[in-house]
């Protein structure tokens, strides 16, 4: 059995399909504009076609200002503008149990972001992969129940 707090408003529809889970906002990923390279080429306005001059010049990212990587809150937004397929990985993150939850819940201090009434799906599935924290992919087979964070945090 496995738990995940799962806001359908957020996340959509609980289901296989939609199965699947994003770096956390705070998470560093690939910078999707210099794909990690920390630079960028740009045509150079000064060439002529002749000469030592280069067609292209090396910049530093403008998105990632040469670190190579952004964190993934400031992609959310920009999902028209980059294809986020590779940030996504198969399977909802998930728990194998309650306590799990709650150690997890407050070790990254999640506290101020859920309330009592945060819906926590109880389920059966496969796992198929690891998380970016180490915690169980799985794509759902079966909902269990359904309940509410305040139920459930004592």
């Amino acid at each position: 059995m496995y738990y995940r707090l799962h806001d359908k408003a957020i996340s959509g529809k609980f289901c296989p399909e939609n199965a699947k889970s994003e770096p956390f906002d705070d998470a560093a990923v690939r910078c999707p504009e210099c794909l990690g390279t920390g630079s960028v080429w740009v045509e150079n306005p000064d060439w002529s076609g002749f000469g030592d001059e280069p067609a292209n010049l090396e910049e530093e990212c403008p998105l990632c200002q040469s670190e190579g990587s952004v964190y993934w809150s400031s992609l959310r937004d920009r999902r028209d503008e980059y294809d986020m397929g590779e940030y996504l990985q198969e399977g909802y993150s998930c728990f194998l149990s309650v306590e799990d939850m709650r150690a997890y819940i407050q070790e990254y201090g999640w506290y101020s972001i859920i309330t009592d009434e945060t819906p926590v799906v109880a389920f059966e599935g496969e796992e198929v992969g690891m998380g970016l924290d180490g915690e169980p992919l799985v794509i759902p087979s079966q909902v269990l129940y359904w309940t509410t964070w305040g139920k459930i945090k004592n």
